[in-house]
């Protein structure tokens, strides 16, 4: 009788051994679950959920802690190596775009200042034609001076005022266009230098706050005054 008690103690303690060490593996592993929850910035029951997104390892009988520990940690070294190559990945993404969008504001850029640029050509016709008036303005001085000493006075105002006119019609059939295009222009600029726009390009060079003051005035084309 006293053997068969013994004997049945003996099996009982075995059993509860049994289920401390059963215990003492699952709060391991629920304890490696939590840190690595941490780590990862997770919700703690991510790598504990029944039918977790990735599974850790299939837990045997005759696994022992340490076994399953080293399980754990190579899972969570595979992890963090696949977060820092997409980590890369999303930063070289990253600096092709923002070398893309330097790209474009530099080229934007250029743009505005290849259009703010004023023409070197119409620039350097305006020149020459105050130089043409110039000396125009002289020519009919001096037929002026001449008439005076021969008494011919009648012949004066018809000189100048034919010389003036093929004057006029010279550089107002070269400047009716735009600055900065071949369109007609419309409206002078009087803060440009009297410069001569059409609408789209007025309004294309004079988006900057500093520019959006410039007092203006109509212009109507040598030609259509003529019609």
């Amino acid at each position: 009788m006293d053997e068969e008690i013994e004997q049945r103690l003996r099996g009982l303690d075995e059993t509860v051994n049994e289920l401390a060490r059963k215990n003492k593996s699952k709060e391991l592993q629920k304890e490696i679950e939590l840190r690595l929850a941490k780590l990862n910035e997770r919700d703690p029951n991510f790598y504990s959920a029944q039918e977790p997104p990735v599974k850790l390892l299939s837990i045997k009988k005759h696994r022992t802690a340490v076994e399953e520990a080293d399980d754990l940690l190579q899972q969570f070294m595979q992890e963090v190596s696949l977060d820092e190559k997409k980590n890369e990945s999303l930063i070289v993404a990253d600096k092709e775009l923002e070398q893309r969008l330097e790209k474009l504001a530099t080229e934007q850029a250029e743009l505005s200042i290849n259009k703010n640029r004023k023409n070197p050509m119409l620039k350097k016709f305006k020149q020459t034609g105050n130089l043409i008036h110039q000396l125009v303005m002289r020519r009919s001085l001096e037929i002026r001076e001449r008439s005076l000493d021969d008494g011919n006075d009648d012949e004066i105002p018809d000189v100048i005022a034919d010389d003036d006119e093929q004057l006029n019609e010279v550089i107002n059939d070269d400047v009716d266009w735009c600055t900065t295009c071949n369109e007609d222009g419309v409206v002078r600029c009087i803060d440009c230098d009297m410069d001569i726009y059409c609408l789209d390009c007025f309004r294309e060079l004079h988006r900057d706050r500093d520019m959006r003051g410039h007092r203006t005035q109509p212009y109507q084309s040598s030609q259509s005054q003529r019609c």
